[in-house]
């Protein structure tokens, strides 16, 4: 879910990875490990109330470099064989359909007419 006008105050929720440390003051072994630990894994979070995103324009301008950021990921000029793989099927089971395929054909026919819309701007993310 994205930051939304709809629900006061505007909130986000969404899956994460999270990446951190655990201070030896907050760990329940403080006697067997008296140093920092290193945490990671996937998680839930939710923000709430984080802003002003009282009008339309200004929940537009908030949000739209996130949503260029995971098209330009999503949808890359120039992909790597790997991420062939993920945009015909995936890496597992339909490997074999990327094999012998120029990264130049799917980019011309399929991700560069998407890009020129949508990198315009406007209303097209």
């Amino acid at each position: 879910e994205f930051l939304t006008l709809i629900s006061k105050p505007s909130y986000w929720e969404g899956r994460i990875k999270a990446t951190g440390t655990l201070s030896a003051s907050w760990s329940r072994e403080k006697a067997a490990s008296p140093s920092p630990i290193q945490l990671s894994g996937v998680g839930f979070l939710e923000c709430k109330g984080r802003g002003d995103l009282s009008s339309l324009p200004l929940f537009f301008h908030k949000i739209s470099h996130v949503a260029r950021e995971e098209i330009t990921r999503i949808l890359p000029l120039q992909p790597s064989s790997l991420h062939l793989q993920d945009l015909i099927g995936n890496r597992t089971d339909y490997k074999h359909l990327t094999k012998g395929l120029a990264a130049s054909s799917v980019v011309d026919t399929l991700i560069a007419p998407l890009r020129e819309l949508i990198d315009r701007g406007g209303k097209a993310w």
